[in-house]
């Protein structure tokens, strides 16, 4: 977060930054400023641009919760509460987001809660912070298909030690090459 580049106080503020961070490269797939060191960073956060809305990004309400959560100076910053409230959590459209087996899990928790007085808090009584087992399960399942196996990260290591090998001879032979003497 801007804030740590000036040795200001790390609050929950930084938590939110670091949100909007990962938010937006899982969105855009890109980060939304990638420098090489410190100094760049610091550099850029003491220049406070805004950030452009990459093109991933089509729905300007997400585009208002995310350039908020990235608001460079931490008191104008969005709160995690404030966050939650926000339209792209609460409104029509979030709503109509809600799976019939969300709302049915949802009243099922406030059934056991009234009939039996059991402890329910209430993210298990809002349906929208309700993730269905089938949807973990479906996510699961796609990941393990799709997930590298070790072989080929393995496969991936040694091809890139080749390649940084050959790199190193095709440098080492353009070395030689200048210190060999001209003859004409």
């Amino acid at each position: 977060a801007p804030e740590l580049f000036n040795n200001q106080a790390a609050t929950q503020k930084v938590d939110i930054f670091a949100t909007g961070i990962t938010f937006y490269r899982l969105l855009a797939h890109i980060y939304p400023m990638d420098y090489q060191n410190f100094h760049d960073y610091q550099m850029a956060y003491q220049d406070t641009p805004p950030y452009m809305k990459p093109t991933e990004i089509k729905d300007p309400i997400l585009w208002d919760l995310l350039s908020k959560m990235l608001e460079f100076d931490p008191i104008k910053r969005i709160t995690a509460s404030e966050a939650l409230e926000h339209e792209y959590f609460t409104g029509p459209e979030a709503i109509d987001d809600i799976s019939p087996e969300q709302r049915q899990l949802a009243e099922q928790a406030q059934a056991r809660q009234q009939d039996i007085n059991e402890d329910i808090r209430e993210y298990e009584i809002n349906p929208q912070s309700i993730v269905p087992e089938s949807v973990i399960k479906k996510f699961l399942i796609g990941y393990i298909q799709h997930k590298p196996s070790k072989q080929s990260f393995e496969e991936r290591d040694k091809e890139q030690k080749y390649n940084d090998s050959f790199k190193d001879i095709l440098h080492q032979e353009e070395q030689e090459k200048q210190n060999e003497p001209y003859i004409n």
